[in-house]
């Protein structure tokens, strides 16, 4: 489940209702971890620094110019679209 509300609450009652995971958006750095090593089968070496100059601490993705423009609408939450890359990079790079 995708969600923007945040809370232990919401997170919980989205357990309740039956979803396997419960994302928010924007995600923590830590949930695309887990999401890349459940679908590499690998453990990440994680070495956690002090924010570096550039990062963004949050974004959230607009598609709606997309989707305006050229009726382009994605349709793949984190888990699906890490996934998704896993396959496609293995494939690629084998």
């Amino acid at each position: 489940m995708l969600s923007s509300k945040d809370g232990l609450f919401d997170k919980a009652k989205g357990r309740v209702v039956g979803a396997e995971e419960y994302l928010t958006k924007p995600f923590t750095k830590e949930e695309l971890i887990e999401a890349i090593e459940k679908h590499t089968g690998k453990t990440a070496i994680r070495e956690m620094l002090p924010a570096q100059p550039g990062d963004v601490t949050r974004t959230w993705a607009d598609t709606g110019g997309l989707q305006k423009d050229y009726g382009y609408r994605a349709g793949s939450d984190l888990d699906d679209g890490i996934g998704k890359f896993v396959v496609w990079y293995v494939n690629y790079y084998s």
